[in-house]
């Protein structure tokens, strides 16, 4: 059986849309409505984001939450890669120390080394 999914997001959106530049709108564009056409393509989240999906395109996510029983698509946050999961934990008030339980001080500590180690080579 094949269900219409239909895409909820706030106003919020179409104003950050506004600021992208051409060309990455045009994709996001396009995103929005593949993801709006077969939901289930975007990668699952982890850890305390694990009811949520994204969708790449390019440097951008797409984070959105499914509605099985209401076929929606809940718009949840877009934007850069570097700002986008903090800017979604901050949305669902999730804490600091909330998320240095979910990640790890330690793992975050490691990844930085490595990046330190592999631009001096």
């Amino acid at each position: 059986m094949n269900r219409t999914f239909r895409l909820v997001g706030l106003p919020e959106f179409r104003a950050w849309l506004a600021h992208v530049p051409p060309i990455p709108k045009a994709r996001i564009r396009a995103a929005l409505r593949y993801v709006e056409a077969s939901p289930h393509s975007g990668e699952p989240l982890k850890r305390e984001l694990k009811r949520f999906h994204k969708y790449v395109v390019d440097k951008y996510r797409i984070v959105y939450r499914i509605d099985e029983e209401r076929s929606e698509i809940y718009l949840v946050m877009m934007d850069r890669r570097e700002v986008v999961y903090d800017r979604v934990r901050d949305r669902l008030g999730l804490r600091v120390s909330e998320r240095k339980a979910a990640y790890g001080v330690k793992r975050r500590r490691r990844s930085i080394k490595k990046k330190v180690i592999s631009t001096r080579i």
